[in-house]
Formats: C-alpha cells, sequence, structure tokens
C-alpha cells in the first residue's frame, strides 16, 4: 500500500477527556475522535476521519447492559471476543435506515455487508486499555490514517487542547454541581507534584484540594 506522509490533527468533543489526562479524574472509557489534514480544526471545517475510541471499562460496561438483548447477541459475542483476544479491533456499524439513502463511509478498505454496503460508522476497540490517553489516541489515530485513509502520520497534534488551570476550573465546577461527590487526583498527577515540590504526599494532596476548592468559587 504506497501512503502519503503528513501531520494529522485531531479534535475531540469531552472536556472530561482532558481532566483525566492532566489528572484531575479517571481517564474517560471512550472519545468521539475526528482528524483533519490542517491545524485550523474547527467543527465546520471538513474532517477527512471519524472514530470512537473505546477502551475495556466502556466494553465491560457495554457487555453488562446488552447481554440479556437478543437483538445484540452478535455485539455481545464481538467485545467479548475482543476482551479475550487483547489486540486492537475495528467494528463497523451498517446504516439500516429506512429513511432517504444508507449512508455510507468513503474511506478505504472498507468491508461491504451483504447488500454490498459500506459501513457508515467505525469503533477503534482497545481491550487493554484501562482508559483514554494522548499515548493511545496517537497509536489508535495512526492505526485509522494507514487502514483507512492512507496516510503514514508524520506526527499527531491536538490544537485545541484546554489548558490546565481552565481545565481544573471546569472540573471543580463540575464535581461542585454534584452533591456528595468528591475529588480523586490520579496518581500521574500526584507523583508529578511531589517529585516537582519535594512535598510530602500528604501535602500535595492537600494543596490540589486547595487549588481545586479556590477555583470552584470563581
Amino acid at each position: 500500500m504506497n501512503l502519503r506522509s503528513q501531520d494529522i490533527y485531531v479534535d475531540t468533543d469531552s472536556y472530561d477527556l482532558w481532566w483525566g489526562v492532566y489528572g484531575f479524574a479517571r481517564l474517560t472509557a471512550w472519545e468521539d475522535i475526528r482528524i483533519y489534514d490542517n491545524p485550523a480544526v474547527e467543527r465546520e471545517d471538513p474532517r477527512i476521519g471519524f472514530f470512537c475510541l473505546c477502551t475495556r471499562p466502556y466494553l465491560q460496561s457495554a457487555i453488562e447492559e446488552l447481554q440479556d438483548d437478543p437483538d445484540e447477541r452478535e455485539h455481545v459475542e464481538e467485545m467479548r471476543r475482543c476482551l479475550d483476544e487483547g489486540e486492537l479491533h475495528v467494528n463497523y456499524s451498517y446504516d439500516h435506515s429506512v429513511d432517504g439513502p444508507p449512508r455510507e463511509l468513503p474511506y478505504a478498505n472498507l468491508p461491504l455487508d451483504e447488500r454490498g454496503l459500506r459501513p457508515h460508522y467505525i469503533e477503534l476497540w482497545a481491550p487493554t486499555a484501562e482508559g483514554i490517553d494522548l499515548p493511545l489516541i496517537e497509536s489508535c489515530v495512526r492505526e485509522f490514517c494507514r487502514r483507512f485513509l492512507k496516510i503514514d502520520a508524520i506526527s499527531v497534534r491536538h490544537p485545541l487542547v484546554p489548558d490546565r488551570e481552565q481545565s481544573l476550573v471546569d472540573y471543580a465546577k463540575h464535581v461542585k454541581s454534584m452533591r456528595g461527590a468528591t475529588y480523586e487526583f490520579a496518581e500521574p498527577l500526584i507523583e508529578e507534584m511531589m517529585r516537582v515540590t519535594s512535598k510530602s504526599r500528604e501535602d500535595v494532596l492537600q494543596s490540589l484540594h486547595r487549588s481545586v476548592g479556590g477555583l470552584s468559587e470563581k
């Protein structure tokens, strides 16, 4: 397969993705990934690719929710096989709506269904990942680009990354809106702050909680 080399730019929807990346909360279990070939990433700009990235917790939750539905038997078995095999898996969904022509994706190397139609939606399942971080996004975007867009990504960039302080403000507001909720900070953030500040774990946690508490009042 002949691949063209270029930089790739991605955008995501969820604020809580960055809460996890920055260590304010647990990593998210799934995320929609939009792919662009230029850094002017805006919602109205034409994207060149799109997929939903799903991790082990998402798959386990989906199995639990759908396992008693006879219409979802094949889907549940596919998720179980993916978890058992432990390898990145591509799941294809086909349009069966009766209103208007069926929707199809324009990418290369797509499997056709019994009607000869291409899928209209793609999920990438990462069954060994406990949550979505930037390295996982990068590796899955590279795989998607190679497989479906015939692109060898030189780099995978995030032009619309919210800064850490704004993400902390958003997280604080979210937690404050949930009665009885408590703040949970991820181990990588705690360990990094212990290393940078030379403070004890207890002192770092106190500083983090004070910071979030103050920001949530703004």
